[in-house]
């Protein structure tokens, strides 16, 4: 039978990466971050060119770890988008994977620290647009989404 994708949702500086990882690690699965990947390679993550054909690069190796009954923790930042976490679970569902889903709330305060702590070159006013324009634009996911996923976990991180 085939492996498990795990999805996670939530705004930038959420504790996205530190889940995954450690959901990795207990589950003996691989952690896929994409944002790690561009880094190393160089590449922008506003450049759509580079970042389309990375990310089709990292599914194809995250299709092929699935069918090997392997556990794939999706680390991308494009799941904050529901129509992105909607294709990647119909992806993951036509190979007859389990997909699961951990989504993020997050408090306004918490997110303005945490984004000044990985973020010390940036003037606060950006920062502050910053948290801002995510916490107006991320939406947790509705019931109907989330009966999409077999299992779906909330982390609330206050």
């Amino acid at each position: 039978m085939p492996g498990k994708l795990v999805l996670l949702a939530g705004p930038t500086a959420c504790g996205k990466t530190t889940l995954a990882r450690a959901i990795a690690k207990v589950s003996n699965g691989i952690h896929l971050c994409l944002e790690e990947v561009l880094e190393n390679l160089g590449i922008d993550l506003f450049d759509e060119d580079d970042l389309r054909v990375t990310m089709a690069r990292q599914w194809q190796r995250c299709e092929h770890l699935l069918l090997q009954d392997l556990t794939v923790v999706l680390d991308w930042n494009m799941c904050f988008w529901q129509q992105n976490r909607d294709e990647l679970r119909q992806r993951a569902t036509k190979l007859g994977v389990h997909v699961e889903l951990f989504y993020f709330q997050v408090t306004s305060s918490v997110l303005k620290e945490r984004i000044f702590s990985k973020s010390t070159a940036l003037p606060q006013a950006i920062i502050l647009e910053m948290v801002l324009s995510m916490m107006l634009s991320y939406k947790v996911p509705s019931s109907e989404e989330k009966a999409m996923f077999r299992n779906v976990y909330c982390v609330c991180v206050w």
